[in-house]
């Protein structure tokens, strides 16, 4: 069991911010409410997103605002040092130590992150937020986060909130560049028009943003990896990973099109409920979304053709380069 001393260093070392950002939408709608008492706030999206920067903002936010370091649990799931405590019974222990020496006069915060990796951590939480006023903070990189039975068992105590890849003009602001006026966008023209080319080749994912285009690639390469192996094939227990990778490729050169389960089927050589279940898992993992034919019809809601795009252009504009490389 870890010792109130061993857990404030994991504490500390989760909620350090290495470096500097900007107030997302999200952050801003998060703080409005960080001081009343509100539902559990799930904070979900793909990896490397910056759901843990996030985390830590509103971590530095509460210090600012003079709530006691002792009344804020901040623990990241994927932190080595807990690989030991990755069961119910051992976060309980870890809570109630953490309690014992929190402020009594003062609220308390608990800030979770990668929560999916703790078995049945919804029943934690539920016990929690009913037993105690405390504020709840939790993230995941998976939309299993959310899936039905945990949305029964957590009722309507939870507000989610998805985490995106940065937007272009989130971008704009993360780089400092003037664009509010027709003024400032003339004046910064060359400016803006190289990071639009920079964000078309290679999306709004914030620690790409300093990196040279052949690392961004070799960066895409590994977060995929990281995807498909931890947040898909471990998680679904997955047999064929070669057939997994040949449907995202395929999406990869076909994004924005009108396709069918059919056609991936014949391409890949397997059956549309196959095709169908892994490319749920793919949506599932954040890499895709999926969008249905629009029509006033009402039977065109059953066309089979659909079309699916990337969460991030990483993801679908640089597969030929990867292939190569």
């Amino acid at each position: 069991m870890l010792d109130y001393n061993k857990l404030t260093e994991i504490i500390i070392d989760s909620s350090k911010q290495k470096q500097k950002g900007i107030e997302r939408n999200i952050e801003k709608e998060l703080t409005k409410i960080l001081f009343s008492d509100k539902p559990i706030s799930v904070i979900t999206g793909i990896r490397r997103s910056g759901k843990s920067f996030l985390l830590k903002n509103l971590y530095k936010k509460l210090l600012k605002k003079n709530i006691p370091v002792q009344n804020i649990l901040f623990l990241n799931f994927e932190d080595d040092r807990l690989n030991n405590y990755l069961e119910i019974k051992e976060l309980r222990q870890i809570y109630e130590m953490f309690l014992s020496h929190a402020d009594k006069n003062s609220p308390v915060y608990l800030f979770f992150d990668e929560i999916q990796n703790i078995p049945a951590w919804e029943k934690f939480i539920r016990t929690i937020y009913d037993s105690t006023n405390h504020r709840i903070y939790i993230s995941g990189s998976n939309a299993k986060l959310l899936s039905q039975e945990f949305a029964t068992t957590l009722g309507g105590r939870l507000l989610e909130y998805t985490l995106y890849p940065f937007s272009f003009k989130e971008l704009l602001n993360f780089t400092k560049i003037k664009y509010e006026n027709a003024f400032e966008r003339a004046e910064n023209k060359t400016e803006i028009d190289k990071f639009l080319q920079k964000y078309i080749s290679f999306g709004g994912l914030p620690e790409t943003f300093n990196l040279s285009d052949k690392s961004k690639v070799t960066y895409r390469k590994s977060l995929l990896d990281k995807i498909i192996i931890n947040d898909i094939i471990t998680r679904f227990r997955l047999q064929s990973v070669n057939l997994l990778t040949d449907i995202l490729y395929f999406l990869e050169k076909n994004a924005g099109k009108l396709i069918s389960y059919k056609k991936i089927a014949n391409v890949s050589k397997t059956n549309e409920k196959t095709v169908e279940q892994y490319i749920s898992y793919l949506n599932t993992a954040y890499i895709i979304e999926k969008l249905k034919k629009f029509s006033w019809k009402t039977k065109a809601i059953f066309d089979k053709n659909k079309k699916f795009y990337f969460i991030d252009n990483l993801f679908c504009a640089n597969a030929d380069i990867e292939k190569k490389t």
